[in-house]
């Protein structure tokens, strides 16, 4: 029996397990006060254990996803924000091959309103994943402002009605229709848009040939 200090997959945490002989660098499964855990050895040490390693996987996907029934999603926080979004660990794994490392931001895409946010990785959860909720690359990034570069639209000026279509401009009771226009947009050097609200954009709706 020996003794290996032992790092969670998705932390800096380390724990001290005990079993039969292994590997450095093998990833395993073992338990820690009655909760099991996945993580890679870093080395033999002296101190005693009651913890046991349970079992030997292939990567820190392959251990999470076979032991979901204590930790079955990601658990992320979007930037700027209060929400947390659950992503399923097996999809994420099926995406990017490993494991997300502590406090990394991701890009994550929701298939039904088509929304992509950036959210920090929080730790794997107890709550099940949501299957809306899939990767979006590229990724990670080092912090929330890095990821939103190229997502946000920013705005200058005031938004106003430019164009109003009337049938019968003396009083019949026809209803009055405001028409959205495109507005010029150009992009900052920092990859972010930028949109002129109170500007017409070259062409209008049809472009340069209307």
């Amino acid at each position: 029996m020996a003794f290996y200090s032992v790092k969670e997959c998705t932390s800096e945490t380390t724990f001290i397990v005990s079993g039969e002989s292994q590997t450095i660098g093998n990833v395993i499964s073992f338990t820690y006060d009655e909760q099991s855990y996945c993580g890679t050895l870093t080395g033999i040490v002296e101190s005693a254990s009651t913890e046991t390693i349970l079992a030997k996987y292939e990567s820190c996907c392959d251990c999470l996803i076979n032991n979901s029934e204590a930790f079955p999603s990601f658990e992320f926080n979007v930037c700027n924000s209060t929400e947390n979004i659950y992503m399923d660990i097996q999809t994420f794994c099926n995406t990017y091959g490993d494991v997300p490392s502590s406090n990394s931001v991701w890009r994550l895409y929701n298939l039904t309103s088509g929304v992509t946010v950036c959210a920090t990785f929080i730790s794997p959860a107890a709550t099940l994943g949501v299957t809306e909720w899939i990767p979006d690359n590229p990724g990670p990034f080092t912090t929330c402002e890095e990821c939103l570069v190229g997502l946000i639209t920013y705005s200058a000026g005031t938004e106003y009605t430019v164009c109003v279509i009337c049938d019968d401009c003396c009083g019949s009771g026809a209803t009055a229709t405001s028409v959205s226009v495109p507005h010029p947009t150009w992009t900052r050097p920092d990859g972010s848009a930028v949109m002129l609200l109170d500007a017409v954009q070259l062409g209008g709706m049809f472009g340069l040939n209307s």
